[in-house]
């Protein structure tokens, strides 16, 4: 097989993402590591490869598909989750399909390809009778009255279904079939004990709830059969959440579940700049990037890399977009560097964006007098109001006081923003590609839109209860209290910037409302509410009540 990066015909203006290119650091180490595995052990166990969207899970995992071959006596399989979100069929039978149209021809494999197609198609056929016989025997067992607790028992009884089944019909494939298909493995296995089916699962982080349980629990079926090897790619905190909605009201806990399922456990790990410096300069030196782009990206990987989100797939769309915009504007006089320190404004502080384009050159004039203050300066100007005659946009600039961050970027690019002479022309080239988020057919954006909304009200509220009554802290608490405040004004402002970007970032924001919450246990403390007047205490505490709801609705809202 030819390398991608190596084929012409993947070359041109646009970074696609098919190309095979190493998504994590040491990723040769990952995929061979987890290949060798897979040869060499005992084949009756499942591998997680855990990593947010965008990560490189489905290149590693492709990496560890096409380092396996015929010759070591494996079978590989592919099952596409995607393809059977929309289908009515419990999703084993598609896996058992998919298994058996993955068997070589050779006359050895045809029984097990004939059992696993005959059992699929006897589940296909018998299935609505088997579920209707279950749902008979619980209201048989219960005198015929659909209770609560009729409900709640039949979910619970959701991971035995299979042995549910075996009851009802010995004819079906759970009891007969599965035997079968156990007997034919073992034959094989007996002829040569190397030989091993491995199943890849992908995508499953983006099915629903309901389809995700039926695939795991598909999965769950092989588990005690030897000669398989599972291989599956998804988002902990997703695929964890999913099963927890799916299990609503029985309590299940979508972490225990995973781990019942998965036996090693592989967690890509999270970028840092480097890694982004890496990926970039690998695009310029494999010729992935166009040439007429190439020295402006190589100058200006620090920027690039303050733009995005740590994957390599949002570096890849970061730099698409430039290179677009780019062809669009570059006639209206639109340079390179200039239009990558916006684009990386917008993604990264697109508030910050806003202000920016509204005021354009004044602003950014302006700007240069915050910057040569130090960061404590800066917060006590933009805090106080003092010196407002000499300094401008002081109430608008207010809510970034504490963005070390944002200052710091400014130092360094400000100057190539003053020289920006056609302000409207940079906003289209900017917004042309940009990502509009909060678009779901759901209706999902207006509930997180008007919740956020409540969101800041609340916590600034809140904010302004606490630090007014700030100096009747008792010393011994006046530190702590002081660094829990300021740490609410962070997660305040971090969440209300990266929260509408749907499905993006989305262990950062349940790491911090997680710490939201632990910031209103602190507050509820009452040796904290009792140095509090009689009604401002009482106020405060239906405050937190308020957000504590707010951010449950928050958390589901992921």
């Amino acid at each position: 097989m030819s390398n991608p990066n190596e084929d012409p015909l993947q070359k041109g203006i646009i970074i696609t993402d098919d190309i095979a290119i190493n998504p994590i650091l040491d990723f040769n180490l990952y995929g061979d590591a987890v290949t060798n595995i897979i040869k060499n052990s005992y084949p009756k166990f499942t591998i997680g490869i855990f990593g947010d969207w965008g990560t490189g899970k489905t290149t590693l995992m492709e990496y560890i598909y096409r380092g396996l071959n015929d010759k070591d006596n494996i079978i590989k399989v592919k099952f596409e989750t995607w393809r059977y979100e929309r289908e009515d069929q419990f999703a084993l039978i598609p896996l058992l399909k998919t298994i058996a149209f993955a068997l070589p021809g050779e006359k050895k494999f045809l029984n097990l390809k004939q059992k696993l197609k005959r059992g699929a198609t006897n589940l296909l056929k018998r299935s609505p009778d088997i579920i209707t016989s279950i749902i008979s025997k619980y209201i048989g067992d219960t005198g015929g009255k659909i209770t609560q607790d009729v409900i709640d028992s039949f979910k619970d009884e959701f991971n035995s279904k299979i042995e549910l089944l075996n009851e009802i019909d010995r004819d079906t494939l759970y009891f007969d079939g599965f035997e079968e298909i156990k007997k034919e493995i073992n034959k094989l296995r007996n002829e040569n004990s190397l030989s091993r089916i491995v199943v890849f699962v992908d995508d499953l982080d983006r099915c629903s709830p309901k389809k995700t349980l039926e695939i795991l629990e598909s999965i769950k079926v092989f588990l005690g059969m030897d000669g398989f090897i599972y291989v599956i790619g998804m988002s902990h905190n997703i695929v964890s959440k999913l099963i927890e909605s799916e299990y609503d009201k029985s309590g299940v806990n979508g972490d225990q579940y995973i781990k019942k399922i998965i036996q090693i456990p592989i967690t890509l790990p999270l970028w840092d700049v480097k890694d982004i410096t890496a990926l970039v300069q690998h695009f310029i030196e494999k010729d992935i990037v166009p040439n007429d782009y190439k020295q402006t990206l190589e100058n200006n990987i620090q920027i690039i890399s303050t733009a995005i989100e740590n994957n390599p797939r949002e570096i890849k769309r970061f730099l698409n977009n430039f290179i677009v915009a780019s062809e669009i504007f570059s006639r209206n006089g639109v340079k390179p560097t200039e239009l990558l320190i916006l684009q990386a404004i917008q993604i990264r502080w697109d508030t910050f964006y806003h202000l920016l384009i509204r005021f354009g050159p004044n602003l950014a004039k302006e700007l240069r007098k915050y910057i040569r203050l130090s960061n404590e300066e800066r917060i006590k100007l933009l805090e106080t109001g003092e010196n407002v005659e000499n300094y401008k946009y002081m109430s608008d600039l207010r809510d970034y006081a504490s963005k070390y961050d944002l200052w710091e970027f400014l130092k360094q690019h400000l100057s190539v923003l003053i020289n920006i002479n056609n302000w409207a022309v940079y906003r289209r080239a900017v917004e042309s590609t940009r990502d509009i988020p909060m678009i779901l057919l759901d209706g999902r954006s207006r509930d997180v839109e008007s919740t956020l909304n409540e969101f800041q009200k609340i916590t600034l509220e809140i904010r302004d209860i606490a630090g007014s009554h700030f100096e009747r802290m008792p010393p011994n608490v006046s530190t702590e209290y002081d660094i829990r405040l300021e740490r609410l004004r962070f997660l305040q402002r971090g969440l209300m910037d990266i929260y509408p970007q749907i499905d993006s970032q989305n262990s950062i924001k349940l790491d911090m409302i997680t710490e939201l919450k632990e910031i209103v246990l602190y507050f509820e403390d009452k040796r904290i509410v009792s140095e509090l007047p009689e009604k401002v205490r009482q106020h405060l505490q239906s405050l937190l009540l308020a957000l504590t709801k707010i951010l449950e609705k928050l958390y589901d809202l992921i």
